[in-house]
């Protein structure tokens, strides 16, 4: 948890203004989807991480609710791209299934980890 929270805040705390109160051990202990969505509109949003991979009027929108199905396509993108990116193949171990299911969340963290790399 606290290399996740380490990783997350190294790359998170330069943007002005954002309050980074959200990345909680609690939250940290079993990350919802919610908490992964958050993060990555703030790395779209604010750093112009992989802008051409979500649209802001559905995928990227707080208000929107996501099915399980929604879910699982956002994971299996941003899993994807978090491959490509760090070379570490994090979609061979990542099961979007399971992330938000909170069943696995050691293998969550590494891609938390991944993510924020």
């Amino acid at each position: 948890i606290s290399n996740t929270k380490r990783s997350l805040v190294s790359v998170l705390q330069n943007i002005p203004g954002l309050n980074l109160d959200f990345i909680t051990e609690r939250t940290l202990s079993r990350p919802p989807f919610e908490f992964i969505h958050t993060i990555v509109r703030i790395l779209v949003g604010k750093l112009g991480f992989a802008l051409f991979l979500y649209t802001e009027t559905t995928e990227l929108n707080p208000q929107i609710r996501f099915t399980k199905r929604d879910k699982i396509a956002f994971l299996i993108k941003l899993t994807s791209v978090v491959t490509a990116i760090t070379g570490t193949a994090v979609d061979l171990y990542v099961s979007p299934a399971k992330i938000i299911s909170g069943k696995d969340v050691l293998v969550t963290h590494f891609f938390l980890q991944n993510l924020a790399h």
